[in-house]
């Protein structure tokens, strides 16, 4: 499923790429975040390898640009634990591991008068689907919702024309797991290189 969807979003991409004031590219990048957890679990914290994936970017005006992102996504969670009260009452994993396919939708606003020149803030809303979930080496499809909604905002910057730097830190609108009386929330941040494909095609 995630192979169809990555194959129909670069052919989407590559039916536009001629069409004026829109790019696309590559994403490499990381991520972490720190887990925080309001009821009986306690959380640790995320770490992520190299997430990759896709940029679709269309330039509104010389400032600013609406930006779509597809990123595969593979992160590791330290340990999650119950409490009954204060009272520590046992593990319930030593170790995640998450696969996901993330949607970002952005907004752009390049402080220079030439999109796509230097420095500029991005921002929007992040949309995770879970799609492979083991608990210390075991699938488990009961702990995480399969679908949560994060808000970004940060900011990057473009270089040697075709590549660009971006850490946006972001926070989980929504709840990340599915007990009721859990409510979670991750803090964290993306780092991301951007490459751009259109630029050195063209």
């Amino acid at each position: 499923m995630k192979k169809i969807t990555f194959i129909i979003f670069f052919l989407t991409i590559f039916n536009y790429s001629k069409a004026q004031n829109i790019g696309y590219g590559a994403i490499l990048g990381i991520n972490g975040y720190d887990v925080e957890i309001h009821g009986p679990i306690n959380g640790g914290a995320g770490y992520s390898g190299l997430n990759f994936g896709g940029f679709l970017d269309y330039q509104l005006n010389k400032n600013f640009g609406v930006r779509g992102d597809l990123i595969y996504c593979t992160v590791k969670e330290d340990y999650y634990a119950k409490y009954d009260g204060n009272k520590y009452a046992g593990s319930i994993f030593d170790e995640s591991k998450l696969k996901s396919i993330e949607i970002h939708t952005l907004l752009k606003y390049d402080v220079n008068k030439e999109y796509n020149k230097g420095f500029y803030l991005i921002g929007g809303f992040r949309i995770k689907t879970i799609i492979n979930a083991k608990l210390d080496g075991q699938k488990n499809n009961d702990l995480y919702r399969t679908i949560n909604l994060g808000g970004m905002l940060g900011c990057g910057v473009n270089f040697a024309k075709h590549f660009g730097l971006e850490f946006i830190p972001e926070v989980n609108l929504t709840n990340t797991i599915t007990p009721e009386n859990n409510k979670a929330r991750n803090y964290g941040a993306y780092i991301n290189l951007t490459i751009n494909l259109e630029s050195m095609i063209n």
